[in-house]
């Protein structure tokens, strides 16, 4: 898995590619650490090239959720493919995840 991460105004678009699995997000969770340290973050996690997520992938967008929300952030997602979203559908985060199908259509819901 390899990661990308853009300013986009002041919104951290992180463009992954490659399956969000476990061995393979060490380094992409150090730089989410880094931006969660900042004021109000936003987050948007591109998933436009991930064909699959496991446990510690979700585990990892579960826990940039509750510190953003701790921190009054927020985090978008975008460009699920099926599989991902019957995962999170599974069990049962999708509810509480703000999930779109574009991302410029993600990037415009954030709040100014």
């Amino acid at each position: 898995m390899e990661y990308n991460i853009k300013k986009e105004g002041d919104i951290f678009a992180i463009y992954i590619l490659g399956d969000l699995v476990a061995g393979k997000i060490f380094g992409l969770k150090k730089e989410i650490e880094e931006i969660l340290e900042k004021e109000r973050p936003k987050v948007l996690f591109n998933f436009s090239d991930v064909n699959f997520i496991d446990s510690s992938g979700i585990g990892l967008v579960v826990n940039c959720l509750r510190k953003l929300s701790e921190k009054k952030g927020q985090l978008k997602l975008c460009n699920l493919n099926k599989t991902i979203i019957n995962i999170f559908k599974q069990i049962r985060i999708h509810s509480f995840l703000e999930i779109y199908d574009s991302f410029y259509e993600a990037l415009d819901s954030f709040e100014k």
